[in-house]
């Protein structure tokens, strides 16, 4: 099979332009998270129920007889939701960062219907 030289050009040229391509850009900041310290606040544990392992791996061998895909998980009933578990903390800063995004994007939007 012969490959052409403008297949060829095209190919390497996307691989040396995707060695150069960054996905993310570093600001070399700390995120606002690490600012506070958050160790003080008291923690809750919640201890998930005991795995009956001798059970399950009999359920296993019964359905790889029966030609089944093996398991990869096993569903535990929990009772946890967003709102009851843990601790919600409102960065300030971050908050202030998403406003004025959205008012530098509404504002230029703003001046450019005004230009037309």
């Amino acid at each position: 099979m012969r490959i052409d030289k403008i297949t060829l050009k095209v190919f390497l040229g996307l691989f040396v332009f995707c060695l150069q391509a960054n996905a993310q850009i570093s600001t070399r900041e700390f995120p606002v998270g690490f600012e506070h310290n958050f160790s003080r606040e008291q923690k809750s544990e919640i201890v998930m129920p005991a795995i009956d392992v001798i059970k399950l791996q009999a359920e296993d061998k019964k359905e790889e007889e029966l030609g089944l895909p093996p398991r990869f998980g096993f569903a535990h009933s929990v009772n946890i939701n967003l709102l009851d578990a843990g601790y919600w903390h409102t960065l300030m800063a971050l908050i202030a960062t998403v406003l004025m995004i959205i008012f530098a994007i509404t504002n230029k939007k703003t001046n450019q219907l005004k230009e037309n």
